[in-house]
């Protein structure tokens, strides 16, 4: 399947019928298109007030197949051709101004480009040939925000929060069991990962009130794609941040092995990431060919609901030569990289050749993202909306090459990270550490290969500015916060790389200390707990779809995201996103800031966890 890597320009302006005072206008563009279907765009400028309803009709000239809309419902269809629709029980009225309705249909020629629409509007109810169907459930909410931060957050509150002096950071940490059980938040974590499965769940599937879903997810040419994990409270399948998962989590297991043996969580673990590995395998359809994504984010994100219950269609977008992606397959040769280190660690004939199974397969991508370069969000738009690569391409390339030398020894791979470690300018001081950007990581992983004082001296850099005194704020109770989207997930991501830089002997007690004080905060320090099914007063209502649907036949819908009740499953062991920067938190699932939950959130999470598991060993 071969995706236009920008807007189709077949913007056709139609005079919509409406009065003649309104003066209004439609403009149709197509904005992604695939082997047999595509993606449209229909934006209605409404010069004044729609007060009673409307009804709009989208023609074109040859069978238009499937079609779906969301934000109005279809009461009429006219052999393929003519769709008539009506406004959504909750848009009867709109302002004047800009409105936007998207449309996914498929294309009765395969070898034609989509056929363009016309459009004509007018106020009031539709004329039908058949009765309207049965109304939907009430609005959803408005288009959601990317599920993780693009970047820096360069907005700051009028006034600066009022924050006390972080605790200090000198005093060792104790061994020995600590104030939480670190094995019960590796077991519910690891749950957590069971929850978010796509595809045919296993006979000894642990989360009981999931059942299987999107067992249809295929490519153009009926390349099975089932499997791997729904990246959120949605059911999209974002390959980059979702290899970003894998990486994070497969580096703890190789680092504190030893805690998931002794929290009996050894083999659930390696089960987990397996899950996604297995998915990242039948995505490799070829040596330069890699789906990035299943499920379109726009559509995905308009229903509520079961994932067993979904009905819309879900395209599968590729990179390929042609439309490159090098940020995700190379991020994804470093998850395979990684997950082979800590398969091969098992010491089963299984495992070991399960591990050499994932080295081609990395290997193979990796040959491919430096072979082709390119930004994957400009390959598949859709996944830019929700996670662009905003930090590029570079950052990937050397972090894959420094993963398959830690995994195979050579010393090829070592070279290549060093040298585009220093073309691409990775030394200076990193931001964060997150699914986009891989800086601190890669100044960290080349300090544990090589020692060089030049690494150490730059993830030092990098980690010191999240110790009191750097330029990261505290909240009043501790947590050090650097941007509204996900303030807990940066904490823990920072948290499990300063673990590990305390292990190769940088500033072990102060690093620690850290390390420990932010993950306690999550759990319970702060006076809450801000993972579903732990601790004192945790979550309830996280922004989770599936979690918050009653177990069939039971229906579930937008009525279950507006109520204020928890959720009807308890979605075991997720991080939510977290407080302000004052430690406020509104335990409310339409608020998706605080309680958004993502397999991004917890896998530095966990990997922290399991470091602070380690040293009580």
């Amino acid at each position: 399947m071969s995706l236009l890597r920008s807007v189709i320009p077949l913007s056709i302006l139609v005079l919509l019928h409406a009065p003649k005072a309104f003066g209004e206008q439609a403009k149709t563009v197509v904005v992604d298109k695939w082997y047999d279907g595509f993606k449209g765009l229909i934006t209605l400028d409404l010069t004044d007030d729609v007060t009673s309803g409307w009804t709009l009709t989208l023609s074109f000239p040859v069978p238009t197949p499937n079609l779906e809309i969301w934000r109005a419902e279809i009461v009429d269809n006219q052999g393929d051709k003519v769709y008539t629709m009506k406004n959504m029980p909750w848009n009867t009225q709109m302002s004047k101004g800009t409105f936007k309705l998207y449309f996914m249909a498929k294309k009765s020629d395969v070898t034609k480009d989509p056929p363009i629409g016309a459009v004509m509007f007018s106020r009031g109810a539709p004329i039908t040939n058949q009765p309207p169907t049965a109304s939907p459930s009430p609005p959803p909410p408005a288009t959601k925000p990317p599920s993780s931060s693009p970047g820096p957050d360069t907005t700051r509150p009028t006034q600066p929060p009022q924050t006390t002096a972080p605790p200090s950071l000198t005093q060792s940490p104790s061994r020995g069991p600590g104030k939480y059980d670190y094995s019960e938040v590796l077991k519910l974590s690891i749950l957590f990962y069971e929850a978010q499965r796509s595809g045919k769940l296993p006979p000894n599937n642990r989360v009981k009130w999931r059942k299987d879903s999107a067992l249809g997810d295929k490519g153009p040419n009926g390349e099975d794609l089932t499997g791997g994990w729904y990246d959120a409270g949605d059911y999209v399948k974002f390959g980059f941040p979702m290899a970003s998962s894998v990486t994070v989590l497969a580096w703890g297991i190789v680092e504190y092995k030893e805690a998931y043996v002794a929290a009996g969580q050894y083999s659930n673990v390696l089960d987990s990431i397996k899950w996604a590995t297995d998915y990242f395998i039948k995505a490799h359809t070829k040596k330069e060919e890699f789906y990035g994504q299943v499920g379109d984010g726009d559509l995905d994100h308009a229903f509520w609901g079961r994932p067993e219950d979904m009905t819309m269609r879900r395209p599968a977008w590729k990179i390929t030569p042609q439309n490159p992606g090098s940020d995700l397959a190379a991020e994804t040769a470093a998850a395979l990289a990684a997950a082979s280190i800590a398969f091969k660690a098992q010491n089963t004939r299984a495992s070991k050749k399960y591990a050499r199974k994932l080295l081609t397969h990395s290997k193979q991508l990796y040959a491919f993202a430096d072979k082709y370069r390119g930004v994957y969000s400009d390959s598949i738009p859709n996944a830019g909306k929700f996670y662009k690569s905003y930090s590029g391409f570079q950052d990937e390339l050397v972090w894959g090459a420094a993963w398959l030398y830690r995994a195979t020894k050579e010393s090829s791979y070592l070279v290549k990270a060093e040298k585009y470690y220093k073309d691409y300018g990775m030394d200076g001081q990193a931001w964060a550490f997150s699914w986009d950007d891989k800086k601190a990581g890669v100044q960290l992983l080349l300090a544990q290969l090589t020692k060089k004082e030049s690494y150490k001296n730059a993830i030092k850099a990098s980690l010191d500015n999240w110790l009191p005194g750097g330029s990261v704020r505290y909240t009043p109770k501790g947590l050090a916060w650097r941007i509204k989207w996900g303030s807990n997930r940066y904490a823990a991501n920072t948290a499990f790389l300063a673990l590990v830089a305390a292990d190769q002997g940088l500033k072990r007690t102060a690093y620690r200390n850290f390390a420990k004080k932010q993950i306690n905060y999550m759990l319970g320090d702060s006076g809450r707990s801000f993972v579903v099914g732990f601790g004192k007063n945790p979550p309830r209502r996280p922004h989770h779809s599936s979690s918050s649907c009653p177990s069939a036949p039971q229906p579930c819908g937008w009525d279950n995201f507006n109520a204020d009740i928890p959720n009807a499953h308890v979605l075991k062991g997720a991080l939510v996103g977290g407080p302000d920067e004052n430690d406020n938190y509104k335990d409310d699932r339409k608020d998706y800031v605080m309680n958004e939950v993502t397999t991004d959130y917890n896998a530095g999470f966990q990997s922290s966890v399991s470091g602070l598991k380690q040293l009580e060993l």
